[in-house]
């Protein structure tokens, strides 16, 4: 069932979030939005919810209409994330360049972690360019895990590797639906990018220093 008519008898608070084990949804004060889009008989879901309130179900019937196959969309390159992880965190987000934030569904955000892919999200242009990415672990208490991410620019066809990093943490939160977190790359293959971060920064003033004078 569509989340919207499966939870519309809550009273949920604008950030209140309902989480599944590869996807999630947030509340934006008015409609659940997110890459978690349908309920599916036989999957786990947790709510976190900011005000007691009761969900009565809808019946079958009310969600005949609304019930629809989720299918991720084919993408490029092709990341594949790890399944049947225990634990997971969920990050939004933004791609923003010069020209603004994108809404380009071919666009992708992963997570990793020591090269293996922990989970991959799109911007959604129905929501302003958001990026609802879910990151799955079986990371235990007492275990550290260092979550690295890349960026696929569409446009470019270009993957860029992002300096940012976080820790894993069990039902953590990056990001609001208020405050992303945003992501600056370069518009383009920028001549000037010459480190190939995707970024324009003091890195690049200094690789091109290293490569003229020898000096490091």
């Amino acid at each position: 069932m569509d989340i919207n008519t499966a939870l519309n008898t809550l009273s949920p608070q604008t950030e209140d979030r309902m989480i599944s084990q590869t996807q999630f949804a947030a509340f934006n004060g008015d409609i659940w939005v997110g890459t978690l889009k349908v309920l599916q008989p036989g999957n786990g879901y947790i709510i976190k919810i900011s005000q007691d309130c009761n969900l009565i179900y809808p019946d079958e019937n009310t969600g005949t209409q609304k019930r629809k196959r989720s299918i991720q969309p084919r993408v490029q390159p092709i990341w594949t994330p790890v399944v049947n992880q225990q634990f997971n965190m969920s990050v939004i987000a933004v791609i923003k360049d010069s020209e603004g934030i994108s809404k380009e569904s071919n666009d992708i955000l992963a997570a990793f972690v020591d090269g293996e892919c922990r989970g991959i999200a799109s911007p959604e242009a129905t929501v302003s360019g958001l990026i609802f990415l879910t990151i799955a672990s079986n990371a235990g208490s007492g275990v550290e895990e260092t979550i690295t991410f890349k960026v696929y620019r569409a446009n470019q066809d270009k993957i860029i590797d992002l300096k940012e990093s976080i820790s894993f943490e069990n039902q953590g939160e990056v990001g609001t639906l208020d405050a992303p977190w945003t992501i600056e790359v370069s518009q383009s293959n920028d001549i000037l990018d010459v480190n190939q971060d995707g970024v324009l920064n003091l890195g690049d003033v200094m690789y091109l220093l290293n490569i003229i004078t020898g000096i490091k």
